[in-house]
């Protein structure tokens, strides 16, 4: 089955219970994941139905410094910890 196909009845179910919105607790914001959902989110938001995909706090946190490998995110781990309130400052 194509991509196009299968997301063609994307909308289906959730026009039928009436849902305007769905939540979804991953994010995407590159690699292999990216483009399908991405896909998903056009589409279910031509049928007026917004995709809202949560970022976890240690995520936002995280995410920017791990373009390059481990070691920008490795010198920060213990602020991050603290942070999000799991160490001391």
């Amino acid at each position: 089955m194509s991509q196009e196909h299968s997301l063609s009845n994307l909308p289906i179910w959730p026009q039928s219970v009436d849902v305007r919105q769905l939540g979804l607790n991953h994010w995407a914001a590159g690699g292999p994941v990216a483009a399908p959902l991405n896909a998903v989110k056009s589409k279910l938001a031509q049928a007026g139905i917004h995709l809202h995909q949560h970022q976890r706090n240690y995520d936002i946190l995280t995410w920017p410094l791990t373009t390059k490998g481990f070691f920008k995110l490795k010198k920060k781990i213990l602020s991050i910890l603290a942070d999000l309130g799991f160490a001391d400052p």
